[in-house]
């Protein structure tokens, strides 16, 4: 099983994406944060595989670069409505990919996730 951390502040997005990821049996949304900060704490007591942020809310990319040093096991993939200078800023600040909110499909990002 695949432990999960979203990263967004959007509550639809979230809860939607809870639901979706859930629904395939290799993966578990463990916990949803709404802000960097709140995800460090989390992993403090709850280790996870992957992080889904979106960087470009709550402080994401010094948040990514905190966690890729504390919590060098776990993995993070950007997400965010943001083109290519995020994606080029999370791989520089250590996360594994970032993906468009707008180009994304489902299935990509579960396939993404499960390829970590």
């Amino acid at each position: 099983m695949i432990k999960i951390l979203l990263v967004e502040k959007n509550l639809i997005l979230s809860d939607t994406l809870t639901n979706l990821l859930n629904q395939d049996k290799e993966l578990d949304v463990v916990g949803i944060c709404k802000e960097g900060n709140e995800a460090i704490d989390f992993l403090t007591n709850n280790p996870v595989d992957v992080i889904v942020i979106d960087p470009n809310q709550s402080n994401g990319f010094v948040i990514t670069v905190q966690i890729t040093k504390e919590f060098p096991n776990t993995k993070i993939i950007g997400f965010s409505a943001d083109g290519q200078n995020s994606k080029k800023r999370m791989l520089e600040f250590g996360a594994v990919n970032h993906l468009s909110k707008y180009d994304t499909s489902l299935k990509e990002l579960i396939t993404e996730i499960k390829k970590i």
